[in-house]
């Protein structure tokens, strides 16, 4: 095995069942009337990967807000986080809508990455957030 340029987390699903998420990657930003940025997101497609709930006793140590839920996600793709001027990329899992927020990207070198996510809506299926 030749680390760095061998894919783990590819070689972690043959151990690891990975879960079936919705994903929305980020399309653009756009002023609406009432002069707001807006984000809009390309249509999902199924997307495989590891999510897995952030411990509530490490919130602190992240600096993460107590009143919000946390996920960490791994998947063979290129997540896209928060930047300036844009926003993270969306996944619906569980019927619950999550929002990227922080990451590490090791897609071009190592063809996965990881992120920080939080639920932005508890249940998205009522309400069409994209």
């Amino acid at each position: 095995m030749i680390v760095p340029g061998s894919n783990l987390l590819k070689m972690a699903n043959r151990l690891i069942k990975f879960q079936s998420v919705q994903y929305y990657t980020f399309k653009e930003r756009s002023l609406n009337s009432a002069r707001q940025w807006v984000a809009s997101f390309n249509p999902p497609f199924p997307l495989s990967c590891s999510v897995q709930a952030v411990d509530r006793k490490s919130y602190a140590a992240m600096g993460l807000d107590f009143n919000a839920f946390y996920v960490n996600v791994w998947a063979s793709l290129n997540l896209i986080d928060l930047e300036r001027d844009s926003s993270g990329d969306r996944f619906v899992y569980r019927g619950e809508l999550y929002q990227m927020a922080k990451g590490q990207n090791w897609h071009a070198q190592d063809g996965w990455a990881q992120c920080l996510a939080t639920r932005i809506d508890p249940n998205p299926l009522l309400v069409n957030p994209l």
